[in-house]
């Protein structure tokens, strides 16, 4: 478990100091975070790897703004939903930057938690094994929010 954290930590370290960028640099000081309880399944936990790295990976390419999900295997009817989003004053390799140090933290903070959300100051990560996002796809007033905690009810 020590070797692990520190694991963790290292990639961290490397995360934030790799983070140089056109606007300065990306602000990615944690300001909340929430963890559901931990998950027993193998399963789930394989596809919400899946779903935090479609986030990481698609979010800056998709107007810092994504929405995924990946069926559980052999559970037919249960998924697991995940949304991102970046600061829209980002760049897009910027919010791919950001998103990484932020699925690290999730990592860090929440193991293998059923559901998660961690919001850095210039960006969010959530999933959930329950359904979110209704009404987010085509509600665009979040895409402005203020990044701050007063900003987290805003957030799908």
């Amino acid at each position: 478990m020590a070797l692990l954290k520190r694991i963790l930590f290292m990639i961290l370290i490397v995360d934030i100091a790799s983070i140089k960028l056109g606007r300065g640099f990306v602000n990615t000081t944690l300001i909340f975070w929430r963890c559901g309880s931990q998950s027993q399944s193998g399963n789930y936990n394989r596809a919400a790897m899946e779903v935090k790295g479609r986030l990481k990976r698609n979010t800056g390419r998709r107007g810092n703004n994504y929405y995924t999900s990946e069926r559980v295997r052999d559970e037919l009817r249960r998924r697991c939903y995940g949304h991102a989003i970046c600061n829209q004053a980002l760049s897009r390799q910027e919010c791919i930057d950001c998103l990484q140090v932020t699925g690290t933290r999730l990592i860090q903070l929440c193991g293998f938690a059923l559901s998660a959300r961690v919001m850095l100051h210039d960006c969010y990560m959530r999933y959930s094994d329950g359904y979110f996002y209704e009404g987010c796809k085509n509600n665009a007033s979040h895409l402005n929010l203020n990044f701050s905690p007063q900003g987290i009810s805003e957030l799908c």
